[in-house]
């Protein structure tokens, strides 16, 4: 085996092991998955899921608030925010926020940083 190969065995087990580490996706991030690859879901269904964690409706919330999306009122509606952010982007902040949470103060994430994801 040559230093090359030799390397990127080390290299993948490197990763591999900390795939073993790394914790679970919360119950309410699994089901905000579920509901959003369910092509029979509504925003209502995927609504009834966010809103089991207050944490992520008040993400979801504040993301569409915000800023970047200059809107003229408030919403605070979060079947509404769904419907304006998308099912799409709904998962990936749910996903996103579930990752960064387990990534803080772990150091099984050390090859990259918060700032890097």
């Amino acid at each position: 085996m040559n230093f090359v190969n030799a390397n990127r065995e080390r290299h993948l087990k490197r990763i591999q092991a900390t795939i073993r580490k790394m914790p679970s996706l919360s119950t309410t991030v699994v089901k905000v998955l579920e509901t959003c690859n369910d092509p029979q879901s509504s925003a209502n269904d995927l609504k009834r899921v966010i809103s089991l964690d207050p944490v992520l409706t008040g993400r979801v919330l504040k993301l569409i608030n915000s800023a970047y999306f200059a809107l003229g009122k408030p919403i605070t509606s979060l079947t509404r925010a769904i419907i304006m952010l998308g099912v799409n982007s709904v998962k990936n902040l749910a996903l996103s926020f579930a990752i960064l949470r387990n990534m803080r103060g772990s150091r099984s994430f050390h090859a990259f940083g918060a700032d890097d994801f």
